[in-house]
């Protein structure tokens, strides 16, 4: 899971003729498919930086410490 520290990303879904359809605009603070990171989903969107990026890249098993140390957030990602 990344979160953006700094920067411009777009979640793009491909189209069939090539064509790319912008799904959202991620800027500071915001988290790059953390759905299909927290589920353990396959991603089926790219994300492209339209900017220089600053992110943090946190593993599962982070996560996992995370919300066994935090109830709060398990309870958000529940």
């Amino acid at each position: 899971m990344y979160v953006i520290q700094s920067g411009l990303v777009e979640i793009v879904h491909k189209l069939d003729k090539g064509q790319e359809f912008v799904i959202e605009r991620l800027y500071r603070h915001s988290v790059i498919n953390h759905n299909s990171f927290i589920l353990d989903d396959g991603i089926d969107t790219d994300a492209k930086c339209k900017t220089i990026v600053t992110c943090y890249y946190m593993d599962i098993d982070t996560v996992k410490r995370l919300r066994k140390r935090y109830q709060a957030l398990d309870k958000a990602l529940t």
